[in-house]
């Protein structure tokens, strides 16, 4: 393994740190833009009156008259006689009673983001009130409404939500990432394929997960293998016997049909026909037997892509080839398919053979067998019909089933053991077969394969 393992709470812990990281971050980079554009003069710090004034306190206390160009930027003055009565500034009307009382001793110098300062000069008072708080540097008004404090607080809470959100999805979008793994190794379990390629997780937690699910697939691998093994071994020992059994038979059928040749007692002759009967019901049981083990039994290949087209094209040509020389037509209409198809082609088409030989022996005087190959959705579909046949209610619903028996239409008795083959052969294929009447078409056996 080449990478590092980690724990979801380590996960978490590393996630905690870099939004407190990012938090002190953000800080600091607010403060060094704060301090540029103080700098560059946009913003006007919140000492910035105070510095002024105390530069300049001494000048103030000696000028001759205080004006507005001998305060710092954005400040208001009053001027007051020593008995406290108001001679002229650039306060209004309510700052001029707050500052009165501030000279009385009644109210305190900070009031709100202002102060104001008294300088006690020989014949008067000079109040001056100017901001504590940092500001924009402009004369445009709609720059007073804005409070710079309250704008970098809002402005830094923005940046880091969005720092939080960026964080999070990414810890999602990595857990999601894990979950989607497993969910993966799942869906291939659901769907038995028990040989697929999986990912590992870094996280700790989703990789126990992962090593548990795949402990369970070789289980179940191994299990489905000695399954099968078991099932193998018991239909070969059922074919072997069914041939044992069937020696026998051919020889009492044989000897049977001999006697009958020259036995002339009629009640001889009725009893030896009934044996000869028997054995032959007997035979046909035989050979019922070894079919359903060869049906049973099906010996799947490696699954390969193929093209739709190229597919089309192969099995269109072997079924031509496989009924060459028959009386029995097949018609074809074949369109052009994109995508590609993943089967195991020699089982898929021993499947198709079987439905084609299903299809010739329902063919009733004046029918026809008709094959479309096309795409419908994502899925490439191959049908098979008989325009003049017709499914009953019990062939629909049972007739992939193994040893189903219809007599629709036929003198013998017919056993499924065809479609139950073929219907197998497709579901590996991850496919479907699909049984159904048609008002233009007939009888109708259609298979669906997914497009890849």
């Amino acid at each position: 393994m080449g990478y590092k393992i980690i724990t979801m709470k380590r996960q978490l812990l590393l996630y905690l740190i870099k939004l407190f990281v990012g938090i002190v971050v953000i800080i600091i980079c607010w403060l060094a833009l704060t301090n540029i554009f103080v700098e560059c003069g946009v913003i006007i710090p919140a000492n910035y009156s105070e510095t002024i004034l105390e530069e300049n306190r001494k000048r103030l206390d000696d000028i001759q008259q205080i004006t507005d160009n001998d305060l710092p930027y954005g400040s208001k003055y009053s001027i007051f006689d020593l008995d406290y009565n108001y001679e002229r500034g650039t306060m209004n009307k309510s700052d001029i009673e707050v500052t009165k009382k501030i000279l009385l001793g009644k109210e305190s110098n900070l009031q709100g983001n202002y102060v104001y300062s008294v300088i006690a000069r020989t014949e008067e008072y000079c109040v001056i009130k100017y901001n504590i708080k940092a500001r924009f540097n402009s004369d445009n008004k709609i720059f007073n409404y804005i409070d710079y404090d309250n704008l970098s607080y809002i402005t830094m809470v923005l940046v880091f939500l969005l720092y939080v959100y960026i964080m999070t999805l990414h810890l999602v979008s990595i857990w999601k990432n894990n979950f989607e793994k497993i969910e993966k190794i799942t869906l291939e379990i659901e769907k038995q394929n028990l040989d697929f390629t999986y990912e590992e997780s870094k996280i700790k937690e989703f990789s126990n997960i992962i090593t548990a699910l795949i402990k369970m697939r070789d289980a179940l691998k191994e299990s489905l293998y000695q399954t099968w093994k078991i099932e193998n071994e018991k239909n070969e020992e059922i074919a072997a016997l069914a041939h044992d059994i069937k020696i026998p038979l051919t020889i009492i059928s044989g000897n049977t049909e001999l006697l009958k040749c020259y036995s002339s007692d009629e009640y001889s002759l009725s009893h030896l026909q009934s044996i000869w009967g028997a054995v032959g019901k007997m035979e046909e049981y035989v050979n019922l037997l070894i079919k359903y083990v060869k049906a049973d039994r099906i010996d799947f290949h490696e699954k390969e892509s193929m093209p739709c087209n190229s597919f089309s094209h192969k099995i269109v040509s072997e079924i031509k080839e496989y009924i060459s020389g028959s009386e029995e037509i097949i018609k074809f209409n074949v369109e052009k398919v994109r995508g590609t198809i993943k089967i195991d082609y020699i089982s898929l088409e021993r499947a198709i053979f079987n439905i084609i030989d299903n299809a010739i022996e329902y063919k009733v005087y004046g029918d026809k067998i008709m094959c479309f190959i096309g795409q419908k959705d994502d899925s490439y579909i191959f049908t098979i019909c008989n325009e003049k046949g017709e499914f009953s209610s019990q062939v629909l619903e049972n007739g992939t089933k193994l040893f189903f028996t219809s007599n629709n239409n036929r003198n013998s008795i017919h056993y499924g053991i065809g479609l139950a083959y073929a219907n197998k052969v497709i579901q590996s294929c991850e496919g479907e077969l699909e049984l159904y009447n048609s008002k233009e078409h007939g009888a109708v056996v259609s298979i669906k394969l997914p497009i890849t």
